[in-house]
């Protein structure tokens, strides 16, 4: 069976993934006609869960510097507040 290694799952992947390990804490927003892709939480970065290889940074979640492949992946971290109308 191949290994799948979570650090070089691209936005999609990393955001179903994340809302995975983060039940009803986050939501996972794409709309591929935009392009628009966020992760919608009110919570602290910090008490959220995180796949191997993957850290909150200045408002994205990213996998900077831990892929095995060199792409770095960033999803943009929103509040539910936010209007996405003006995104």
């Amino acid at each position: 069976m191949a290994k799948i290694i979570v650090s070089n799952l691209n936005k999609d992947q990393i955001g179903i993934l994340f809302e995975i390990l983060n039940p009803g804490k986050v939501k996972y927003l794409s709309n591929m006609a935009i392009p628009f892709r966020h992760i919608v939480t009110d919570c602290n970065p910090d008490s959220l869960n995180y796949p191997e290889g993957w850290y909150y940074d200045n408002g994205v979640l990213t996998n900077k510097g831990n892929t095995t492949n060199g792409t770095t992946t960033k999803v943009t971290m929103v509040k539910k507040t936010v209007d996405f109308r003006l995104i």
